[in-house]
């Protein structure tokens, strides 16, 4: 049995999973670079972890921080987000030009007006029902997810809720920033647990429980992400010795300078502990990775080791991914509250 099944219909990425599965970064494999609109319920058949949209590999990324095994079941899917984002193109009903949508959970790229109750074809790009789809053959323990957290990201995830729990499947949903865990910028996502087993029956180990046939009714408890407390490790603003200790130097003027932070065992603090001030032309003073130029003729060599790389492979590929560290936290939120 192949340890993960990884979709990506972009061929850069699809080529970026291969390297890190050769580099042994990421759990082996295969990859399947067609579109998820042709993937069939039995092709997915004898692999453990499952991973749609899996871009630069920032899930599993996210399961390995949070010391999730490999030889435990999970999907993931973090959908396409540009009909929902704020960068994207929004779209807006034909017959009364109002912009509020629903997002059908069960049509691939249909929209309702929330308004005037049209429904129409809107964006290709709307792949939802194509997860539910496959999830509603397969019945898997759980999905992890992640959206953007815009208006039309929640309205997203309203629909997605409702079509999951027709499985029986219970969702829950915090609201999390990158910043939250060290990183530089905001980053604000909607990330998403579908739970087969309501939290009743503790995670299983491999071989057990893989994919229920069962739709168990029922909803996620409320006393698991919401009370827990931040320990070492935790998130930015929690009450333990996370990232929030931190010591630092201030730049002075438009000089670039070492900004020292004491390191602490969260995700994110080893991540962006070193870094330099760069003050830039807009009057802002912004962090970049120590040691880089900021006027270099050219990128590094590929993230995964193994070759040189395509700047715009990797800005697109970098940008359509998740935070893996914020993820992490997630994960181990998850973990902690069904008592692993």
């Amino acid at each position: 049995m192949m340890a993960a099944y990884y979709n990506d219909n972009d061929a850069y990425c699809a080529e970026w999973l291969r390297n890190l599965i050769k580099a042994g970064h990421i759990p082996p494999g295969d990859v399947d670079e067609r579109s998820i609109t042709d993937v069939k319920a039995d092709d997915l058949k004898g692999y453990i972890q499952h991973h749609f949209f899996a871009g630069i590999a920032g899930w599993p990324e996210a399961l390995r921080l949070a010391g999730y095994s490999a030889d435990r079941s999970i999907w993931t899917a973090s959908c396409p987000c540009p009909p929902f984002s704020s960068a994207g193109k929004h779209q807006e009903c034909p017959e009364c030009k109002n912009k509020h949508l629903v997002w059908c959970p069960r049509r691939t790229g249909f929209a309702i007006c929330a308004i005037c109750g049209h429904a129409w074809f809107a964006d290709e790009r709307h792949l939802w029902p194509e997860v539910w789809r496959l999830a509603a053959e397969r019945r898997p323990e759980r999905i992890f997810g992640e959206q953007v957290a815009s208006i039309g990201g929640t309205e997203w995830l309203a629909g997605v809720r409702g079509s999951l729990e027709i499985l029986g499947y219970a969702v829950g949903s915090p609201d999390l920033p990158a910043c939250g865990v060290g990183a530089p910028t905001i980053r604000q996502r909607l990330f998403w647990l579908a739970d087969a087993d309501q939290g009743q029956r503790g995670w299983q180990p491999s071989g057990e429980g893989r994919e229920r046939n069962g739709t168990p009714p029922g909803r996620l408890e409320g006393d698991g992400l919401a009370q827990r407390r931040g320990e070492d490790g935790g998130l930015g603003d929690s009450d333990g010795a996370g990232l929030q200790r931190r010591n630092g130097e201030q730049a002075n003027g438009s000089s670039q300078q070492r900004v020292p932070i004491e390191r602490s065992g969260g995700t994110g603090a080893t991540f962006w502990s070193d870094y330099d001030l760069i003050p830039c032309t807009d009057g802002k003073t912004r962090r970049v990775k120590s040691g880089i130029q900021p006027l270099a003729a050219r990128l590094p060599r590929a993230m995964d080791g193994l070759g040189p790389i395509s700047r715009v492979g990797v800005l697109k590929g970098a940008g359509n991914s998740i935070c893996p560290q914020v993820a992490a936290e997630f994960i181990r939120a998850v973990m902690e509250t069904k008592l692993i």
